[in-house]
Parts: C-alpha cells; structure tokens; sequence
C-alpha cells in the first residue's frame, strides 16, 4: 500500500521527520523484525522464527528527557505469564482499518504484552522510531491518552 509519505523524495522525507515527536497515549503499530533490528527489543516470544511481516501494537506511555517509554499490547491472555486486560474502547483511532495500519486488525480489548511477566514497559530512544516511521515499518494509528493512567496502575505507576 502507497503512503502519502512514500510520495516525497528522500530529501524531502528527511526534512519532514526532522521534526516528528511522539506524545504520551500515541497509538504506533510496528513491524516486529524491523523494530528489534534497530532496538534490540524483541516484542515477540521467538524473534528467531518471526514472520517478516509481523506487527504489533505499542502505545507511547511518556518521552522521559529524550528516552521515550512504552508499552506493547498482544491479543493473547496468556503465554507463560498472565498479561493484563486493557480495552481500547477510549482511544482516539484515526485509522482503524486493516491497510490503514500495516494489516492490522485492531481489537477493543487487548493485553499488556510481557515476555517474563515482570517487564511491561519497554523504553527506547525516539530516533529509532523516527526511522521506522520514515522506511515505512511504523504506522500511526491513534491516541489512547486516556488510558495511560490505568495503564500505569496496571505496571505499577512512572518509572
């Protein structure tokens, strides 16, 4: 699927990123392999044997002095820790559709992603997701400010 963004030159792209921010309760969907290239974060149980085309959802908690933290929701309850509901009922979507948002279908209740049922919240410098965003491997798709209060309650408040 073209992109608005896909329609500039590199040139141009470069100055249009130059001065992309993210804000608290953004809504980010990420291609999976992409972003732990770039981050060493592996939002997936098994980054070895992860589909090229693997996405998953992140919302922006807070940008904290240059550090920006976050938050990675999965569909599943369970892999081998229980991972908290939150329903996404509230969140703004600016795009909901399937190709809006890297072929993603976004469901109203999700769960805190978690690899050892500790971590919840991840942390990243906003430079790597500027750079998926400019090769086309992170999609805006929405705000859920409105949730991070609970959302911090369910991980246990800013860190």
């Amino acid at each position: 699927m073209l992109r608005f963004f896909d329609l500039f030159n590199e040139d141009q792209k470069e100055k249009l990123v130059q001065y992309k921010s993210f804000h608290s309760g953004d809504f980010l969907i990420v291609r999976v392999r992409e972003f732990y290239q770039k981050s060493d974060i592996s939002l997936t149980t098994d980054i070895d044997n992860v589909c090229p085309l693997k996405q998953r959802p992140i919302i922006i908690i807070r940008d904290n002095n240059g550090t920006i933290s976050f938050v990675a929701t999965s569909t599943n309850m369970f892999f081998k820790h229980r991972r908290p509901k939150i329903n996404l009922s509230e969140c703004f979507f600016k795009k909901r559709t399937k190709e809006e948002c890297l072929d993603l279908d976004i469901k109203d209740e999700v769960f805190l992603f978690t690899k050892n049922g500790k971590r919840f919240r991840f942390y990243i410098n906003p430079q790597v997701l500027i750079d998926l965003y400019k090769e086309g491997n992170l999609m805006e798709c929405g705000n859920c400010s409105m949730i991070i209060p609970l959302i911090e309650k369910l991980i246990g408040g800013a860190r």
